[in-house]
């Protein structure tokens, strides 16, 4: 039995001095991890990249930051402060949307001991427009509006890397300039009067606006400008708009906002019969701050034209004669004379 246990014995006790050999010559290496941080000298930052960037929720804004083991993207833009160095190798992003009612002033700005380089873009569809920079520490100062958002890029200068301090402050609130004021025929009590035919005013809907009570009929617009037409004589008259946006004209009669009755309308030009003495108000709507140019004119006359059938008759052909006559000043046609060239008319 001791013979036997000793056999097993002698093989395993040399084993054990191979492993325990083994083990001196290869010390245990030290976790891969440890190797990689040692090499790159620690991960880039959570607002490495442009899509990262770390969101500004409120002002005053401060945040620690440190560019040192940061990286930079393909594209990332290159501000004009590095025109005189060279381009950034190392960036870090914030992100900031004002919610201010209407615009204010802001300023960007790094403090600390490391020196770099603050960019500011504003954000429009994609795209990164400049809105100023400034090294080693120096303010940038924008105005923002309501809803704008903004980029901040923080590079290394010159190669420089270290702690800083990004900061964002809101400075002024800039009040929005006073509104225009409304022209002169705004409301319908001040409308611009006429009794002149041809005539031609501009129609400024910069500040005009719509009345209480105003009168909706064909058209309804924010903004409406007043005329009253008054003709000496009974005719036919066109009126309309020269301008690039669209206009609703409606053509009243009667002496106050509450009691007008209407009488015709359309947009571009039209026309329609003046009686002698009444007096037409005419209610020229549109919705942009733009002038336009209000004319009454003469209508242009009625185009007297005609067409047979058949085309190319013969001596043995019933010849009938169609009216293709009309009225571009849309007044109507009232009589119609046919002359047929043989002594003939209808």
């Amino acid at each position: 039995m001791l013979a036997r246990f000793s056999r097993f014995l002698i093989p395993t006790t040399a084993v054990m001095l191979v492993l325990s050999s083994c083990t001196r010559d290869a010390p245990v290496q030290p976790p891969r991890a440890n190797v990689i941080a040692q090499d790159t000298g620690g991960p880039p930052p959570p607002n490495d990249f442009r899509d990262s960037a770390r969101f500004v929720a409120s002002l005053p804004y401060f945040d620690s930051t440190d560019v040192t083991n940061a990286t930079i993207e393909p594209g990332e833009p290159s501000s004009a402060c590095h025109d005189s160095i060279a381009p950034p190798t190392r960036t870090d992003w914030y992100l900031y949307v004002s919610h201010a009612s209407g615009t204010v002033q802001l300023t960007a700005q790094l403090f600390g001991p490391a020196p770099g380089i603050l960019s500011v873009y504003r954000s429009s569809a994609d795209t990164l427009i400049p809105g100023g920079c400034n090294p080693n520490f120096g303010p940038v100062t924008f105005n923002a509006d309501s809803g704008a958002a903004f980029f901040f890029q923080i590079s290394d200068s010159a190669g420089a890397t270290g702690p800083t301090v990004f900061s964002l402050q809101q400075d002024t609130i800039i009040p929005p300039p006073p509104p225009p004021p409304p022209p002169g025929n705004d409301n319908f009590a001040d409308a611009r009067v006429d009794t002149v035919v041809p005539y031609s005013d501009t129609a400024d809907f910069t500040g005009a606006s719509r009345e209480p009570n105003e009168p909706v009929t064909c058209f309804f617009q924010s903004r409406t400008v007043w005329y009253a037409f008054t003709s000496p004589t009974t005719r036919a008259v066109s009126i309309g708009v020269q301008s690039g946006f669209f206009h609703g004209i409606s053509v009243y009669t009667g002496n106050s906002l509450g009691n007008l009755q209407f009488r015709t309308c359309g947009n571009g030009s039209f026309g329609f019969t003046a009686v002698a003495g009444v007096t037409y108000f005419i209610q020229v709507g549109g919705d942009f701050d733009e002038r336009a140019i209000f004319f009454i004119n003469p209508p242009p006359p009625p185009q007297a034209n005609f067409f047979t059938s058949p085309g190319d008759p013969s001596t043995f052909d019933l010849v009938q004669f169609f009216d293709a006559s009309f009225d571009p000043g849309g007044i109507g046609i009232q009589t119609w004379q046919w002359s047929f060239g043989d002594g003939g008319s209808s």
